[in-house]
């Protein structure tokens, strides 16, 4: 999810319009960050769950159990992705 996504979730749902002190228009920066971690946390549970999963499965299929490393590469993927789209 990018910081466009992020305004047009915002302004969809109540949020107005900041003026910044450089007079440009955008919802306000606490909006974003408020957004980040939410996005981070939902994230980071889904990565413990897949980790639960993985513990679980100790013995278990190698298949299994290289699905869900993948599972939590992807998901620490995005969490880096958005690290760096909100840091722009």
């Amino acid at each position: 999810m990018n910081n466009e996504r992020i305004k047009e979730i915002a302004l969809a749902n109540g949020h107005q319009f900041f003026t910044n002190p450089d007079g440009t228009h955008d919802i306000h920066p606490l909006a974003y960050q408020f957004a980040k971690a939410i996005i981070t946390d939902v994230i980071n549970d889904e990565i413990k769950e897949h980790q639960g999963c993985i513990d679980s499965l100790s013995g278990g299929p190698d298949s299994v159990k290289e699905y869900a490393r993948d599972s939590i590469l992807d998901l620490q993927g995005k969490l880096a992705e958005l690290d760096e789209v909100t840091n722009d």
